[in-house]
């Protein structure tokens, strides 16, 4: 897993292509908290720093962001 596919994930997104990768922990629907990502022990963790919300991403999530990534590049 890279990082840099997160990375890259996050610049569309700032970009407004597609959506944030936002926190679950947050209902309300007209407020985005954006999701922070950093490389722990070889793993990509999700960070909310509203919240304190912690995930490591996984192999599904990763293969979803590459293949919205490679919608946008078509």
């Amino acid at each position: 897993m890279r990082i840099q596919v997160f990375s890259e994930y996050l610049q569309l997104a700032q970009a407004g292509k597609v959506n944030f990768l936002a926190c679950p922990m947050h209902t309300n629907e007209e407020a985005v908290f954006p999701l922070a990502h950093q490389l722990e022990e070889d793993n990509v963790v999700l960070h909310c720093y509203a919240c304190g919300y912690k995930n490591t991403a996984g192999s599904t999530l990763y293969n979803n962001l590459i293949e919205l990534i490679k919608a946008q590049m078509s």
